[in-house]
């Protein structure tokens, strides 16, 4: 009864509406440049990922069920690709083939995971229209700004989650030391980055509405890094702890946590197969979980995490 009073008195609040509508915002995607399939041989939709690899070139189109596309470059061809370009296709599409020794890594259903059913072997491309989305030419600036200061990759991944450039010894050499995640955006960055805008406006102006400001600037940069599991569940947590907070709500941290976890998987249910979704959220449950057990020691809480 108690928890129910607290939700009624929640609903009450003006922005309650609000902050539910920005975590809704967090799993709409756009797809009215869905990949359309004009007949069997020819496709278009929108890039929404991309790698070269010498003469080979690996996309993914946007649409309701994603589109995995290769395309081999001819010697003297050069193809200039941004996120947010709509491409016309020919090709041949083909499913993905299930791994044929059991208990490997099984790249079909990696795939399905990821909403992506086929792949396209790019035959030609037919047409490129640049894009006119304020967003993805948001990204392309950043990008672009990157690439001009570093070639490794690194800033790539630690900005935009985008590990597609990290040298293939180099992203070998960490995965097999077990430190691959130092690539991954994790809750540690999203509350960083939140904290730094947060403290920023309060020096403007103090107001417990700065946390909705800093809200959608954390939606603004999900869509820029395209969606990415554990950059999800860091953001909803933030929403979700913060909402309650704002309404001087007694809710403990673990519950906000499980509240948050709940909602995404209520929305995106293949996240549960997602292993940097699974690894940020257990990590994020254990502290959590074990924080009063900690000594007040700073070293032994070191030692402990």
């Amino acid at each position: 009864m108690r928890y129910l009073i607290k939700l009624k008195n929640l609903l009450q609040y003006k922005y309650f509406i609000l902050l539910l509508f920005i975590i809704c915002l967090c799993f709409i995607r756009n797809n009215n440049n869905s990949v359309y399939k004009i007949n069997d041989t020819n496709f278009y939709g929108v890039v929404i990922d991309y790698q070269y690899k010498d003469n080979y070139i690996s996309l993914v189109l946007n649409g309701k069920e994603k589109l995995k596309c290769n395309y081999y470059l001819d010697n003297n061809e050069k193809f200039d690709i941004n996120y947010g370009d709509t491409l016309y296709l020919s090709g041949k599409l083909k499913k993905p083939n299930n791994n044929t020794i059991p208990n490997t890594f099984n790249y079909k259903k990696y795939l399905e995971h990821n909403d992506i059913y086929y792949i396209l072997e790019i035959e030609k491309i037919n047409k490129q229209v640049r894009t006119n989305n304020i967003i993805y030419k948001i990204k392309n600036i950043i990008k672009s700004r990157i690439d001009m200061y570093d070639k490794t990759g690194y800033l790539n991944a630690f900005i935009l989650g985008n590990k597609n450039n990290i040298d293939n010894n180099t992203y070998s050499n960490y995965s097999k030391n077990g430190i691959i995640h130092i690539f991954s955006i994790s809750g540690m960055h999203i509350s960083l980055l939140a904290s730094i805008i947060l403290s920023l406006l309060n020096r403007i102006n103090k107001s417990s509405k700065n946390v909705v400001v800093v809200i959608m600037f954390l939606i603004f940069y999900l869509v820029l890094t395209n969606y990415q599991a554990s950059i999800i569940r860091s953001i909803i947590f933030y929403i979700v702890i913060n909402l309650f907070k704002l309404r001087k709500v007694k809710v403990s941290t673990l519950n906000s946590f499980l509240i948050s976890v709940s909602l995404i998987l209520l929305f995106v249910p293949n996240f549960i197969f997602n292993i940097g979704f699974l690894y940020s959220s257990s990590v994020s449950f254990s502290l959590i979980f074990y924080k009063n057990k900690f000594n007040k020691n700073y070293i032994m809480n070191l030692l402990y995490v």
